[in-house]
């Protein structure tokens, strides 16, 4: 069987890296640092799970949510959003699926992940 692929988003380099580092050893982990390389890569692997952490360019990580949650092709992956308590609210009403903390732990992480990705139908 193949692995779950999962996009991890963010402009923090470091943020996305280590959140890259605790996954890869299970799933198949693409990066993005911006909204165009995240439309590229969407299109481009249709990931199973997308995490979206701290977007502050032209489009904020909530917009990118919105975006994917009102794209017909893109509507039914599951979105995680790395937010503090204040945000949640706002990430929710955009569509997102699952909620990080920050700062983001490993068990937390893992946990999650393994949650959103069982209930989209992977084991």
């Amino acid at each position: 069987m193949n692995k779950p692929k999962i996009l991890v988003v963010g402009e923090d380099s470091l943020g996305v890296e280590l959140i890259e580092e605790i996954l890869s050893k299970d799933y198949e982990v693409e990066t993005a640092h911006d909204v165009e390389e995240t439309a590229l890569k969407v299109e481009k692997t249709i990931p199973d799970l997308i995490i979206l952490d701290k977007i502050n360019s032209i489009m904020s990580s909530f917009g990118v949510c919105t975006l994917l949650k009102n794209n017909e092709k893109t509507r039914y992956i599951p979105i995680m959003v790395a937010a503090d308590n204040d945000d949640k609210k706002r990430a929710m009403e955009e569509g997102a699926n699952g909620f990080l903390g920050k700062p983001v732990g490993v068990y937390e992480l893992n946990a999650k992940v393994k949650s959103l990705l069982n209930a989209s139908g992977f084991t």
